[in-house]
């Protein structure tokens, strides 16, 4: 070991690192941000409340901000969860002062310091679609539809059968809008995203609509070491 090392070792010990969750909800109004770019919303409104984040190490350095599950772009979060590594103690105060920085849509709903880790076991998503005209038996059509084997492909060319993952589903009509509700489960640590299944559905059943809302509505977990 070098004379830097230790001198970096040294520095880090003056620090305790402590990691953090917090809780939010994410609204349509702020619906259309992407991933990364909330990566960088958390990361600038920590930076403004003065609160040291901890960076990985090596030529391209990071925050440590890892979000349970991503989001992705359109999608509504009722309770979506993130976590960061920091040398302060920080308490729940915290939260008032980051929902006055954060954009409208976007509210910190709780935070704890995170002396645990979290398994997600499952998810409960709404989506909603409206047809451009009228179309016949939508519903049957989608009861028929997932009765076989749902394959969806994946951008890397990977095939999967969205029915391994589905726990279960309802589908009601509320005129002139399509509401399906989804339970879904990961397998090792992958999963299919609602709008594939409708976005399938709606292609080889010729409907033309559009999907109008899609919302993780619950993400249930469990708790362990």
């Amino acid at each position: 070991m070098d004379v830097l090392d230790v001198e970096q070792m040294s520095l880090e010990e003056e620090f305790v690192l402590k990691k953090y969750r917090f809780y939010f909800k994410r609204d349509i109004e702020s619906a259309f941000i992407s991933h990364l770019d909330m990566m960088r919303l958390m990361e600038r409104v920590l930076r403004r409340l003065d609160v040291k984040i901890k960076w990985t190490q090596g030529f391209n350095p990071h925050p440590k901000i890892n979000f349970i599950l991503p989001m992705s772009t359109g999608l509504i979060g009722k309770n979506e969860i993130f976590e960061v590594e920091i040398t302060d103690d920080v308490d729940k105060s915290i939260i008032e002062n980051m929902n006055a920085l954060l954009p409208y849509g976007i509210c910190i709903l709780n935070m704890e310091e995170a002396t645990d880790k979290i398994f997600v076991s499952e998810m409960k998503y709404s989506i909603e679609f409206k047809p451009f005209s009228e179309a016949c038996d939508i519903i049957n059509k989608f009861h028929n539809f997932m009765s076989g084997e749902v394959i969806i492909t994946k951008k890397d060319g990977r095939k999967r059968d969205a029915k391994d993952y589905i726990c279960s589903y309802t589908i009601i009509f509320n005129n002139p809008i399509y509401r399906v509700t989804f339970n879904i489960k990961p397998l090792e640590g992958r999963y299919v995203k609602p709008e594939e299944i409708i976005n399938k559905f709606l292609k080889e059943t010729e409907i033309n609509a559009k999907i109008v809302r899609v919302a993780r509505e619950e993400i249930i977990f469990k708790r362990g070491i």
